[in-house]
């Protein structure tokens, strides 16, 4: 009776326990595990001897390597006219990775009496190079005091995180998690151009449009059928050894690089001023304001599934001839085309404060509008995250104390407690709920 899980969770449950208030009200937390109960209960199977070492979860998440990396630049400045600022450069980037990692077949069901531990030598090594000249030049034509031109071209690399390379895998019983070990950086190709305005009492504002052309964006395809990608012996080839006869009848998600460029275009404008000219205790305003306009767009990769008819069958069935098409699934390669992952279509940034003498508070604002975060090939799989705003206030106080520079500091981030939610867009449900506290930050500096 004691090996029964139904008894356990009866056992070790806190029927005290309740809370209404977890996710900030959205959700009730009952039958949560008494701390008491749970020792006794682990200590009980322990002395029993319910206890093993389980390699396949302890080896599935281990991993070590090594990453170097080289860099050079050369960045000249060039004066013309008096009016006119050229920066050109070219920098080189190098990127050597090595890294080992355990990939875990399909074990079935691990227990005291049988337990994985051959799995430890089922370790793999990959390694990865990588090297780019990033050319880049830099235009600053500034005709009048108040008034100036930015213009650039540049190439910029974004590189895959080190958890999405390190070479393992797992074979569950109807899916597979499989990492890519030679995920490439994507390169970026991006155009710039900004007009900025001076003045005592305008402060600073700026106004600008940018480009942006990507090239082997790193994205996740979502899950798909492996027999949709290919025979056995394709599977193997395609994902650097996986066994294909195995997997053939499961399902995969992966990281991958997009062999279509994807584009990001959109404007920017931006006010940074004080309003020392205003009368009285008005003066001490402070304003920062940044507002981003952005339309992207890539073709992510898909396997569109269709009937054919190959043939045709002819029979005789009571004297009567029937003929019935021979019909053929046959899995196209195609894309569907859909915003970048994780790229907003709208940002603002907002920052109003006040200073008078040594006192200085700023209070700040920023809004996310939502992100496509999901590039699932089934478009009921696909996910948005919901909007977001998040507030912070600052505040600072200068004052001298023995004939040093102090500043006492107080700073209060995310204030609303603001949230962030991942819908499906199938279902509109929540798939991902994350909520952060408020943080409280209090300090005194001193300055030399």
């Amino acid at each position: 009776y004691l090996n029964s899980p139904i008894f356990a969770g009866i056992y070790i449950t806190d029927k005290d326990y309740s809370n209404d208030n977890f996710l900030i009200g959205g959700y009730k937390l009952n039958n949560m595990p008494d701390p008491d109960k749970v020792r006794y209960l682990y200590d009980l199977a322990y002395s029993n001897g319910y206890y093993f070492y389980v390699y396949s979860q302890s080896y599935g998440s281990d991993y070590y390597g090594t990453e170097d990396y080289w860099g050079t630049y050369i960045m000249p400045q060039i004066e013309l006219f008096g009016k006119l600022t050229l920066i050109p450069g070219l920098r080189y980037e190098r990127n050597h990775t090595e890294y080992t990692a355990w990939r875990i077949p399909y074990l079935g069901y691990e227990s005291v009496e049988d337990p994985w531990v051959e799995i430890k030598d089922m370790d793999a090594t990959r390694k990865r190079k990588n090297e780019f000249f990033l050319p880049m030049i830099h235009c600053i034509y500034k005709p009048y005091h108040w008034f100036n031109v930015k213009a650039s071209y540049t190439h910029t690399l974004s590189r895959p995180r080190f958890g999405d390379i390190i070479p393992k895998w797992r074979i569950d019983l109807k899916s597979v998690s499989y990492n890519n070990p030679f995920l490439k950086p994507a390169l970026s190709k991006n155009i710039d151009l900004y007009f900025s305005f001076y003045g005592n009492k305008l402060g600073l504002f700026t106004i600008g449009g940018f480009k942006k052309t990507i090239k082997d964006l790193v994205f996740n395809h979502g899950i798909i059928p492996l027999n949709q990608l290919g025979r056995p012996d394709e599977i193997t080839e395609m994902f650097d050894g996986l066994p294909g006869e195995i997997v053939i009848g499961k399902t995969i998600d992966w990281r991958m690089n997009n062999y279509r460029d994807a584009f990001l275009n959109g404007f920017e404008v931006s006010w940074q001023s004080n309003f020392w000219f205003l009368p009285g205790l008005l003066k001490g305003l402070v304003l920062n304001v940044n507002y981003t306009k952005e339309h992207s767009e890539a073709k992510y990769p898909m396997i569109h599934k269709s009937q054919v008819i190959t043939g045709y069958d002819t029979t005789v069935v009571f004297g009567q001839v029937q003929i019935k098409p021979i019909m053929e699934t046959v899995y196209t390669d195609t894309f569907y085309t859909a915003r970048m992952i994780d790229q907003p279509n709208d940002l603002l940034n907002l920052i109003i404060g006040y200073d008078y003498k040594g006192f200085s508070i700023r209070g700040s604002m920023k809004y996310t509008n939502d992100l496509f975060s999901s590039a699932e090939y089934n478009e009921n799989y696909r996910e948005f995250t919901q909007e977001r705003f998040s507030y912070d206030v600052a505040i600072r106080q200068k004052f001298p104390l023995f004939g040093l520079n102090l500043n006492a500091f107080c700073n209060i981030t995310n204030i609303g407690r603001s949230k962030y939610v991942v819908i499906n867009k199938g279902s509109g449900w929540p798939t991902v709920e994350r909520y952060g506290g408020i943080g409280i930050a209090l300090g005194l500096r001193y300055e030399l």
